[in-house]
C-alpha cells in the first residue's frame, strides 16, 4: 500500500512539474526575441542592441545614439560606459538596422511566471 500511495504522490508532483516546465516554454516561445529590423528612429534603449549594416559589413552595438548625419554605439562587447569605444557611421552610408531586446529580460519574466503558477498550484 505504500508503494501505490508514494508512486501517486509522485505522480502528483511529476504532474506540476510536467505543467510548470510546459508553461516555461510556452513563455519562451511566445517572448518577442530575436532581431527586428527598424527604421533609421530614435530613441534607442541604452541596453538595446543594435545591428549596423553598412557597405555590405555588420557591427553590433548597444548605447546607441544619432545625429542628425550619424549614428554612433559603443560595440557590444565593450562596456556600457566606455565612450572611448563609441564608433560611428554617416546616415547615408547606413542600409539597414535590426535591434535586440536582451534575452535575460525575457528569461526572468518566464521564470517569475512559473513560479507564480507553481505557487499557486500548491498553495491548497
Amino acid at each position: 500500500m505504500n508503494w501505490m500511495q508514494s508512486g501517486a504522490h509522485n505522480s502528483g508532483f511529476l504532474t506540476v512539474r510536467c505543467a510548470s516546465m510546459a508553461l516555461l516554454l510556452l513563455a519562451g516561445g511566445c517572448t518577442p526575441v530575436g532581431w527586428h529590423r527598424v527604421d533609421l528612429a530614435p530613441p534607442f534603449r541604452r541596453h538595446e542592441q543594435v545591428k549596423v549594416w553598412s557597405r555590405g559589413n555588420v557591427e553590433r552595438w548597444h548605447a546607441v545614439a544619432m545625429s542628425r548625419d550619424s549614428i554612433s554605439g559603443i560595440p557590444y562587447k565593450m562596456p556600457l560606459d566606455c565612450d572611448s569605444c563609441r564608433r560611428s557611421i554617416v546616415l547615408t552610408e547606413v542600409d539597414s538596422l535590426r535591434t535586440a531586446t536582451p534575452l535575460s529580460v525575457w528569461v526572468v519574466l518566464a521564470v517569475a511566471a512559473t513560479g507564480v503558477v507553481y505557487g499557486v498550484i500548491h498553495a491548497k
